[in-house]
């Protein structure tokens, strides 16, 4: 893969968790707890050949009608990890 010889950071989303398990479907909180969400995690990460905290899951808005603390949380946690990314990265060029 291109990005991994140039030491380029590679992160994934994987996006409509509350596809793979019910329990996240209604609370998403549930994605620390769930086993289909972990095997889903761990089937990217093998398949992209990259470690498990470079993959992410989050919940899309989809069918709620007003924003949810908990998925809005679990976005930015995912955003949070994408900026320290580009951030070590950026420090490691100079």
């Amino acid at each position: 893969m291109y990005f991994v010889i140039v030491d380029v950071p590679v992160l994934v989303l994987v996006t409509k968790i509350d596809k793979v398990c019910n329990d996240v479907d209604k609370d998403v909180e549930e994605v620390y707890f769930s086993n289909a969400v972990k095997k889903t995690v761990d089937k990217v990460s093998d398949v992209i050949a990259i470690p498990r905290s470079h993959v992410l899951p989050v919940k899309n808005y989809e069918k709620e009608r007003t924003l949810q603390n908990n998925i809005s949380i679990l976005a930015m946690e995912a955003l949070k990890q994408a900026l320290l990314f580009c951030q070590d990265f950026l420090e490691n060029q100079s």
